[in-house]
């Protein structure tokens, strides 16, 4: 028999229509108030547990039944917009969200046009995660936390002066410097399959993936030459390309292999 040692559960306040327990919406259905951008007001029961496109879809066929229509534009040019938990206006960009996890204050959905303000799409997202609204920190008077706010926003700024101008090359190795074995390791004939490195190059946005045998010793600039020159064999020359153009990626991790040290040292 097993069991997790975790803190015990919060207790949802009674009236909070999104607890999963609320008896307010036993029957797993809200009734929803929606503001369209013609002045016309719509209220729908909708499930709880449904996603926001799936409520933008049910809302457009009732709306073909009310006046002004034809003022519409297409419903893909329109997003929700609600004021949620930490009482921040929050745009529903991303749809496949279910409207128990908005958790509005109140059940009122308003359809807006789409903007593209990318810094309140930013703030509002942080508000949420941390469950506070960033005005909240705005408008702290307590020194220690405003200090301490300076100095992290000085220090993130020069940060950011030292990364401009740099070649992405540069960029790359201030970002994500690679990991290194600082001296051949011990195990390496395991690592090889008579005496070389299989090494596989996936193209991004492309099917073609290219495997080859070469030295544990090879660089990865070499490894892009091969690729480069593999994809040009089969697919006929394209562009001009460079093999200091491109960077390797080690598969579904955000490390990259670059520089001059040998592929063995890589970890």
């Amino acid at each position: 028999m097993c069991f997790s040692f975790i803190m015990p559960p919060a207790m949802a306040d009674i009236l909070d229509i999104w607890a999963v327990d609320s008896q307010i919406a036993s029957d797993g259905s809200i009734l929803v108030d929606f503001l369209l951008p013609t002045g016309i007001y719509i209220q729908l029961e909708v499930p709880r547990e449904a996603t926001i496109s799936y409520i933008k879809q049910m809302l457009w066929k009732q709306v073909h039944n009310y006046p002004m229509f034809n003022l519409l534009m297409d419903i893909d040019s329109y997003m929700f917009a609600c004021v949620n938990q930490t009482a921040v206006y929050e745009e529903l960009e991303d749809e496949t969200r279910r409207l128990c996890d908005v958790r509005p204050f109140l059940p009122v959905l308003k359809l807006v046009t789409r903007s593209c303000d990318p810094g309140e799409k930013l703030d509002s997202k942080i508000g949420v995660l941390i469950g506070k609204g960033l005005h909240e920190f705005d408008s702290l008077k307590d020194p220690e936390v405003n200090e301490f706010r300076r100095k992290m926003r000085k220090f993130s700024e020069e940060k950011i002066l030292s990364l401009v101008g740099l070649s992405w090359m540069d960029w790359l190795k201030q970002t994500y410097p690679p990991e290194h074995e600082p001296s051949i390791p011990e195990n390496l004939e395991d690592k090889l399959y008579g005496g070389k490195l299989i090494v596989a190059v996936h193209f991004e946005n492309c099917q073609d993936v290219f495997s080859f045998q070469v030295s544990p010793n090879m660089n990865p600039i070499k490894v892009n030459e091969l690729a480069i020159q593999k994809r040009l064999t089969i697919h006929g020359k394209e562009d001009e390309v460079s093999p200091y153009d491109y960077v390797l990626q080690v598969s579904g991790r955000v490390e990259y292999v670059f520089g001059d040290h040998p592929l063995i040292q890589f970890q």
